[in-house]
This record gives structure tokens, C-alpha cells and sequence, in this order.
């Protein structure tokens, strides 16, 4: 869970150091309760600083475990923290949380307030939640409706989000189950309902997204792996970039020609290059079983096996009132954005012991 005990206080490492081109070097500090001072209680607080924009950022929450696996859960929370307008959020495993973190360039301020219950049952994961937040833009942004700019939105929604992964595997570690993967497809769905307001204008939308991942080792022919996402938006007035689709580019900046890869996003797109209201996006990779070449040692624990890879990757989208969106620079992907890439993986192994590589 990237955490670390401390009597019967877990330090969050996650929040002690973080980097990105709108706060530079962000350092903070996580801390939380553990089943030491209670079982069935967890109460956390977090705060960070960022020295480029001169910030605090912080939060505080509260965990009601229901159950002794920790799989009943009912949370409440509040962040002032800063957020990339329209990232997808639809689940930890698809979102890629940490890269998200990496690639902050243009950034909400976002005052959050939460109140959750997440239940197991059997393949299915559920959450009801609730959510009351305030949004300002930190880049000079403003909507504009029936000839009004807005730079300060306030929203209130509630939201059913679930995921079915049938067969799933899971393992108990430290009184916690943890899945395993499935063989099967396992898929995602979240559905919001929200009223948005802004100065005397109030807004009602209804938001929904789903997703598909599958992988699969093919005998001779090698693995693969496919996720198909989709999203749209419902609503009578036009809504600001926070509450539409960012296109998941993965692409850091022009200058360092930099690009992070991690499956499931665009490896040429920037994070903020493209915007939708309604979108679908398709990733497929296929890695080869056969290796290019060998170089090993018995003597060394570096050694290289290459084999290729190939990905392809699509999205498709439209945006209603894009003229609604002031002081800006973003497109639409009307006609499709499509990639490919070949891709060589593990040019530099590390084996570790006599269990696997790095």
C-alpha cells in the first residue's frame, strides 16, 4: 500500500516527495492510524508544499472497516490539493495515478469534500459516493455562458462506480486481500449525477464512463492485451474543462522530447492537447514470445533478452459549444487520433535472486 509503520502510525511514502513542471518539487508529509491504536478505525491526515507555485496543499480523513478485511469500507474526506481539469477518473487500475501526478502542467485549484461506502461481493466491487467541490482554474480559464465569463465553479454530485472481474483471484496479505488478475475480461463502470454552478447559473449533468481490459497469453504467438474506454457527458449548458474528458496523452513536453509509457494512454499526445464531451479510446498491444537475442552470465545478474512489441492506439471524440471555452489552447480529435509504435522490451534485465527480473 506504500506505506510504512511506525508504531501504531503508517507513514504514506507516496506523499513525502513528488515531482511535476507546476509545483517543481512538491515535499509533504502522510500519516495515518493503523490496527495497533484500532482495527476498525482509521483516521489520516496529509500536507505538502510546492516551491514553484509557493503552496500548501493538505487533507484530512476518517476509514469505518465494516468488516475485518478491510473489504467494507465507509470514508470521509477533505483535500485542498490541485487536480489536471478533465483526467479520466474511472478506477486506480486504469487511471494511472502516478503518472497523472508526473505530468501536472495545467492544474484546478479543488476544495473536496467526500463521503464514501465501498463494498466487495464476490466479483463485484462497489461505491456509492458523494461529493461537494469547489474548482478554480489556475490558468487563466473561463467559460463562458449566455455572454457571462466564469472563473469559479462549485459542484455537487453522486456517483455509483463498479467493476466485475469474473473468476478474479485474490491472495490475503497482512489481513488484507489483494487481487491476482483475472483471465477473463474485467469491466469497469462509473455513472455521476451533478448540479454545477456558476455565479447565478446552475447546471445539471449527467456523466458516464466504462471500460473493458483483457490480457491473454496465446500459445507460439505471444501476449495480449486490449482496453477499450468510452465516456459522455449530458447536459442543457455548457460545462468547463473539469467536468469534460481530457485526452490521456502521455507525452511530457516539446523540448525534452520525453514520453512516458505505460499502457493505456497516448504516447505522442500531450495530457492537455485534446478535450471531448463524448470520447472512445481503444489500446492494443502485442508483445512477441521469441527473443531477438541472449546476452547472459551465470557470473553477472544483468543480462538482456530483448523481444519486440507492437501497439496501437485510437481516440475518437466530439465537444459541443467548443467556443464556450476561453483563454485556452486544446483540440478536438473529430476525425480520430490513431498511433503506432513498435516498442523493444527488456533490453536491460536485473534478476533478482532466482525468482524473477526487474
Amino acid at each position: 500500500d506504500g506505506r510504512i509503520s511506525i508504531s501504531a502510525v503508517d507513514v504514506d511514502l507516496k506523499r513525502i516527495l513528488s515531482f511535476n513542471k507546476y509545483e517543481n518539487v512538491r515535499l509533504g508529509l502522510g500519516l495515518q492510524t493503523n490496527d495497533k491504536l484500532l482495527k476498525w478505525l482509521s483516521v489520516g491526515g496529509w500536507a505538502g508544499y510546492g516551491f514553484r507555485d509557493k503552496a500548501w496543499k493538505y487533507g484530512a480523513f476518517a476509514e469505518l472497516y465494516a468488516d475485518k478485511y478491510k473489504e467494507f469500507v465507509i470514508k470521509a474526506a477533505y483535500n485542498d490539493d490541485i487536480a489536471d481539469p478533465g483526467r479520466v477518473r474511472l478506477h486506480p487500475e486504469v487511471d494511472r495515478n502516478y503518472l497523472r501526478t508526473f505530468l501536472l502542467q495545467r492544474v484546478d485549484e479543488a476544495k473536496t469534500m467526500t463521503v464514501s461506502v465501498c463494498k466487495k461481493m464476490g466479483y463485484w466491487d462497489a461505491e456509492i459516493s458523494a461529493l461537494q467541490q469547489e474548482i478554480i482554474p489556475r490558468y487563466g480559464y473561463a467559460l463562458n455562458v449566455n455572454g457571462q465569463e466564469y472563473n469559479v465553479f462549485n459542484a455537487r454530485e453522486a456517483t455509483l462506480s463498479m467493476r466485475y472481474a469474473y473468476a478474479r483471484r485474490t491472495a490475503p496479505f497482512m489481513c488484507k486481500y489483494y487481487t491476482m488478475g483475472s483471465k477473463y475480461p474485467v469491466w469497469y463502470g462509473k455513472v455521476t449525477a451533478g448540479e454545477l454552478t456558476a455565479g447565478a447559473t446552475t447546471t445539471s449533468y449527467i456523466q458516464a464512463i466504462t471500460a473493458v481490459t483483457w490480457q491473454k497469453h496465446i500459445n507460439r504467438l505471444g501476449n495480449e492485451r486490449l482496453m477499450i474506454q468510452a465516456g459522455k457527458v449530458w447536459s442543457k449548458s455548457p460545462l468547463p474543462l473539469s467536468k469534460l474528458f481530457a485526452g490521456n496523452g502521455f507525452k511530457y513536453d516539446a523540448a525534452s522530447f520525453l514520453t512516458i509509457y505505460a499502457f493505456g494512454g497516448l504516447m505522442t499526445m500531450y495530457p492537455y492537447e485534446y478535450y471531448t464531451d463524448e470520447y472512445v479510446q481503444v489500446c492494443y498491444r502485442h508483445d512477441f514470445n521469441w527473443k531477438l537475442f541472449r546476452v547472459e552470465s551465470a557470473k553477472s545478474k544483468i543480462s538482456a533478452a530483448p523481444n519486440i512489441g507492437l501497439q496501437y492506439n485510437l481516440l475518437y471524440g466530439t465537444l459541443a459549444n467548443r467556443e464556450s471555452h476561453r483563454n485556452v489552447s486544446m483540440g478536438v480529435p473529430y476525425k480520430g487520433y490513431h498511433e503506432a509504435g513498435v516498442m523493444l522490451n527488456n533490453l536491460l534485465r536485473l534478476r533478482s535472486g532466482s525468482t524473477y527480473y526487474i
